[in-house]
């Protein structure tokens, strides 16, 4: 994670997201959002954004980042 950034791949591959489609977290929160997606069509990566707000949170409660999709 770089930058409020970080790359993900897909867990169900008859799931497919699109730009700006929002990312929530295990609670339904949203935390950020598809920023941009890369990869082969078979097999999308996605960049995902996070909200100022969420990293902070994070950060002060020391949660890791493995657990968004």
């Amino acid at each position: 994670m770089t930058n409020n950034r970080f790359v993900v791949t897909r867990e169900s591959k008859d799931e497919i997201l699109d730009l700006d489609n929002f990312v929530c977290d295990e609670s339904k929160q949203v935390i950020g959002y598809i920023e941009d997606v890369i990869g082969p069509i078979g097999d999308p990566m996605y960049i995902i954004g996070l909200y100022p707000e969420f990293r902070w949170k994070q950060l002060e409660e020391h949660k890791g980042y493995d657990n968004f999709l």
